[in-house]
């Protein structure tokens, strides 16, 4: 698909590989330049200073803690961001995100889509950008998908963060508690399978609905060039 002139340079920083992916894929269909996706906030301090995105999609809850560093380090240097999270805006432990764009996953694609469009990277801020004199005809990549696929990945992301939810709560109770360390380690390692056995069929059914994605868009590009 050719680079349109509100494509973007967009840094995904999401720890469920499977949900990153599809965003990735959705996101390069409609001209955008994908960076990650990345699984931790280390990682993604990294790709910042490196890469210099020109706005970002975070999680809140990444596999190595909080995304509060990146959110910072993205401040730093004014770059814009949004938030892609299974927590709503009231339930994060960061402040000051009020006049962040929130999209509660699982979301659907024309809300991040609209999350996206509002946000202006710094380099553009104060470009005009000209209409264009005619409307491409050629439809989105996204057009080709079948009606039952959205849902889909809707339910199975849906799940996926409730089951994630309710892990980083349970997690940051046990934490808290003033039971012995010992204890605490062995009830960690008994919630963290727990977690892992409750993930995987619905993992499993996202890579099954990412492979229908890959199949479909093979076929749409072809249309569509």
């Amino acid at each position: 698909m050719q680079k349109s002139a509100g494509a973007k340079r967009i840094l995904i920083v999401e720890d469920e590989a499977a949900v990153g992916l599809m965003l990735a894929e959705a996101l390069s269909d409609e001209g955008h330049r994908v960076i990650g996706p990345i699984e931790s906030r280390t990682e993604a301090l990294t790709v910042v200073e490196q890469a210099r995105p020109d706005v970002a999609i975070l999680d809140i809850m990444l596999r190595d803690g909080s995304c509060g560093p990146v959110i910072s380090e993205l401040r730093d240097r004014g770059i814009p961001f949004m938030i892609f999270s299974g927590r709503g805006r009231g339930e994060a432990a960061i402040d000051k995100l009020d006049d962040v764009p929130w999209v509660k996953k699982p979301g659907r694609l024309h809300e991040l889509a609209a999350a996206l469009n509002s946000l202006t990277p710094i380099s553009r801020q104060h470009e005009v950008v000209p209409e264009p004199l005619v409307e491409s005809s050629r439809p989105s990549v996204l057009a080709f998908y079948p009606d039952d696929l959205e849902p889909a990945l809707q339910q199975g992301l849906a799940a996926l963060a409730d089951i994630e939810f309710r892990y980083e709560r349970l997690a940051e109770r046990l934490d808290g508690s003033s039971r012995p360390q010992v204890l605490k380690d062995r009830l960690a390692q008994k919630l963290e399978a727990r977690h892992q056995k409750e993930r995987e069929p619905h993992v499993q059914r996202l890579a099954e609905l990412h492979q229908r994605m890959f199949s479909v868009r093979l076929v749409a590009r072809r249309s569509v060039h």
